[in-house]
């Protein structure tokens, strides 16, 4: 598999959420979830808005204004087309106020990959 193809998998919102359900998984203290109150949010930066998908769908969705409710559905693609420009990445989920924060897409990557 060429090294290119080998990254673009990381850019894949379904293979992205076994590694953070495996991820979520071996965090001590974590209550119990449900994989509906989980989503994953990519930040792109100086734009307003994310990136999003719920670990339950892992469909990949596009909110231009993340306190409005409203969103669209997003190519999966677009994680890749947008990787030099993705910043901050957060977890959260919908049971705790705590959310796992990440200063970029490579250190989440590095976190939800590490035990693989």
């Amino acid at each position: 598999m060429s090294e290119l193809k080998e990254e673009r998998r990381f850019y894949n919102s379904v293979l992205l959420a076994g590694y953070v359900q495996n991820y979520l998984a071996n965090i001590e203290n974590l209550k119990e979830y449900k994989e509906s109150q989980v989503r994953v949010f990519f930040f792109v930066q100086r734009k307003e808005g994310a990136y999003f998908f719920n670990l339950s769908s892992c469909k990949l969705y596009w909110d231009d204004d993340l306190t409005d409710g409203h969103f669209s559905n997003a190519d999966q693609d677009e994680l890749w087309q947008n990787r030099e420009v993705l910043g901050e990445v957060i977890i959260k989920i919908a049971t705790r106020k705590k959310r796992l924060f990440f200063k970029t897409f490579d250190e989440f990557l590095t976190a939800i990959t590490k035990d693989f």
